[in-house]
């Protein structure tokens, strides 16, 4: 049986607003070999100058895009979502040990689907497959598993499903065309569950600011002093 490419919208650069259609296989063979690629990455870790981060292609992992890169360029979803692990250690340059370990530990897994050092050698994102049309949920679900995997915090702003991810030089960059899609079941049980949990504090920070707002200043007032096991 032969596997369709998974195509994707990339744009050439930064300001680029023409989205190309293209392949995610040719992208990681592209990340892995090119001499450009290669020197924007070097350049930019040197030297922080974002002119060449802004120089590097990019693209767009969540969804179909046409005419532009915008919310009302968005014509259908991919099925992919993506992690954004920034800035992962205190110290510049980060230790290649300690982050090349993390990187094998999200290679694997067996839903991950992309995974490559970002430009800025300190981060490391990826590409992980989903089924239903629940996006938002989908992105939570991704970005939560991988977050316990590693004991790492996840850029959770990278959640619009138009956010384009930039390209890097990574000559290890890890593909899988095997990797195992989060379920719809898994993923609306992820969602009933945080919905109720953040129900839950919500509540409990209701009650607090209650008590702190209204029933301590009372208290105080009355010169009565709450103790476990005391009655006044």
């Amino acid at each position: 049986m032969i596997k369709m490419k998974q195509l994707v919208s990339q744009f050439a650069n930064m300001t680029s607003k023409t989205p190309i259609l293209g392949d995610l296989e040719s992208l990681v063979s592209f990340m892995k070999t090119d001499e450009k690629l290669k020197f924007l990455t070097q350049s930019y870790r040197q030297t922080g100058k974002k002119t060449f981060k802004a120089d590097a292609p990019l693209f767009a992992p969540a969804c179909h895009l046409e005419g532009g890169k915008g919310q009302d360029n968005i014509r259908e979803l991919t099925h992919l979502s993506l992690v954004d692990f920034d800035e992962l250690f205190p110290e510049v340059p980060p230790d290649i040990t300690a982050l090349n370990a993390l990187k094998q530990k999200l290679c694997a897994d067996p839903h991950t689907l992309l995974c490559y050092i970002t430009m800025s050698g300190n981060g490391i994102r990826v590409i992980y497959p989903y089924l239903g049309e629940d996006y938002p949920a989908a992105f939570a679900k991704g970005n939560d598993y991988y977050q316990q995997l590693i004991g790492k915090k996840a850029d959770f702003q990278c959640k619009n499903v138009n956010r384009l991810s930039g390209l890097a030089y990574d000559p290890d960059a890890y593909y899988n065309s095997d990797a195992i899609s989060f379920s719809a079941e898994e993923i609306s049980l992820f969602h009933t569950e945080t919905t109720k949990k953040n129900q839950k504090q919500k509540k409990l920070e209701h009650i607090n600011t209650y008590y702190e707002q209204i029933i301590k200043p009372k208290l105080d007032n009355d010169k009565i002093i709450y103790q476990p096991n005391k009655h006044n």
